[in-house]
């Protein structure tokens, strides 16, 4: 979703509008995000994005860590959709 997120025609698609619906659905009440562990694997890549050794150097085992990265990954979709201004 990261990556295709900057293109019209992947946006527009019903698997990016399904993907995006289901990492909404992991919003936290304070606004942040919460992915599972398994959608923030850098070994075998996930549908958010494909490469490896992308983490942020977070400490993923706790729920604080998995909220800073969930929640940047998700500013980052929004932003490359252009519906974030940074």
């Amino acid at each position: 979703l990261e990556l295709g997120a900057k293109f019209n025609a992947a946006r527009q698609s019903e698997w990016f509008q399904q993907g995006l619906a289901k990492l909404e659905s992991f919003r936290t009440p304070q606004g942040a995000y919460c992915f599972p562990r398994v959608l923030l694997t850098e070994k075998t890549g996930s549908h958010i994005y494909g490469g490896s050794h992308m983490g942020l150097g977070e400490n993923r085992r706790s729920r604080r860590g998995l909220e800073l990265e969930s929640t940047f990954r998700m500013l980052n979709i929004y932003k490359r959709m252009g519906k974030l201004k940074v």
